[in-house]
């Protein structure tokens, strides 16, 4: 009976222990412009305010050596900022030919029918934080990609969020921003089942050349070329049709 006791003592003490934390595994991460991004589904279902905890806001959104979220260890990771998704969105925004005064600043949004920079994220490997099947005649599926930032909105009871969405039908807007949610953004003390979190880790090759953000600065836009031939094409079918009518 004394040695049930004790095992038994012992085997509650040894559950009673906090399991170790496991690390973001790399197929759960997705890395643009050299830096690595957590997915943001994995996120889901967290409050403003249980993130914070961890990766406080007011100290650059850095998480706290041993903090967890969701059983993840967060130490290394940075909750991003407004400032920070936006240098990570301009990327794709400036690739596709987005013109620099058009770029993201700030809590905005960039909204442009038959964008390629959403269907290029979700490309890259970022999953929706939402899906709905759309029937005809949409072309695509909705999906969203949407993510609590660390930033207060002047309303210091909510947050900002980040999302990128790929509308249904195709002459509506692709959207790109630091204020928009599937549901707006949610108040700090709620959380949401299609909402997860921005989380970054820039590599230590970088840190000369990081912006205020915590993020590498953005690279010139590279604009979007029209083939030559192309151009030679359709001026051969021009002056094939002109002398035809002067026949």
């Amino acid at each position: 009976m004394r040695h049930l006791l004790s095992f038994l003592v012992l085997y509650s003490l040894i559950h009673a222990l906090p399991s170790a934390a496991s690390p973001i595994p790399a197929s759960q991460t997705v890395e643009v412009n050299g830096v690595t991004w957590a997915q943001v589904d994995i996120f889901s279902n967290l409050k403003w305010v249980d993130i914070n905890a961890a990766c406080p806001a007011d100290a650059g959104g850095v998480c706290k050596p041993g903090s967890t979220l969701h059983g993840l260890d967060m130490e290394g990771w940075t909750w991003a900022s407004v400032d920070s998704l936006n240098i990570m969105f301009n990327y794709y925004l400036a690739k596709y030919g987005v013109p620099s005064w058009e770029l993201l600043n700030g809590p905005s949004g960039y909204y442009k029918s038959n964008g390629y920079w959403t269907p290029a994220l979700l490309s890259a490997g970022f999953r929706p934080t939402q899906t709905v099947d759309m029937p005809p005649p949409a072309i695509f599926d909705f999906r969203v990609v949407s993510g609590l930032l660390r930033d207060s909105q002047p309303n210091p009871a909510y947050a900002y969020s980040g999302a990128a969405n790929q509308s249904p039908l195709h002459n509506d807007p692709r959207k790109f921003g630091s204020t928009m949610a599937t549901n707006g953004s949610p108040l700090k003390t709620e959380s949401s089942p299609y909402v997860g979190a921005w989380f970054f880790q820039a590599p230590a090759t970088l840190a000369a050349g990081l912006t205020s953000s915590g993020l590498p600065p953005l690279a010139a836009p590279i604009p979007l070329v029209v083939p030559v031939v192309s151009a030679l094409t359709l001026a051969g079918i021009g002056g094939w049709r002109l002398r035809r009518k002067k026949q």
